[in-house]
């Protein structure tokens, strides 16, 4: 009588063990496919939201779009203001004050440093470029337009 009862309480424990862990590894199971939608979720919501500018639909109004390019025209008609006068005037040099090395209250005290340097109106033809070239691209490239195939 006593083995069987050991028999059937080992029995009762394998069943109650395995219902255990049978409900913990389906509650994990559960948890991982919560996440996994969840995620899914994301990326779908990242993919439609990326989709107009990839497809190259431009949502901006009218307004926006001509003061975008009005905006862009006028600072490169600025820059190109500059590069002119200073290649003009390519002869013409500042001097310019170098940096001192007297700590971080420089601005508030100033300086006693009295080397300098002398740059010309073509260096800063020349250095002005960058300038041109981000106005034209950032101003002037519709959003949304992609160079993907």
């Amino acid at each position: 009588m006593g083995s069987e009862l050991i028999f059937a309480l080992l029995g009762i424990a394998g069943k109650v063990g395995g219902f255990l862990i049978t409900n913990w590894l389906q509650s994990n199971s559960e948890k991982r496919k919560y996440e996994h939608e969840k995620d899914l979720a994301y990326y779908d919501m990242l993919n439609r939201s990326k989709h107009p500018v990839d497809a190259g639909f431009d949502n901006a109004s009218d307004h926006t779009r001509w003061t975008r390019r009005v905006l862009g025209l006028a600072l490169i008609l600025t820059v190109c203001t500059v590069q002119w006068y200073c290649i003009n005037n390519a002869g013409v040099t500042f001097t310019i004050p170098t940096l001192y090395e007297g700590g971080i209250f420089d601005w508030l005290f100033g300086t006693t440093n009295e080397s300098s340097n002398e740059v010309s109106l073509g260096y800063i033809a020349y250095k002005i470029l960058d300038l041109q070239f981000m106005c034209g691209a950032f101003y002037f490239t519709p959003v949304g337009r992609s160079t993907k195939q």
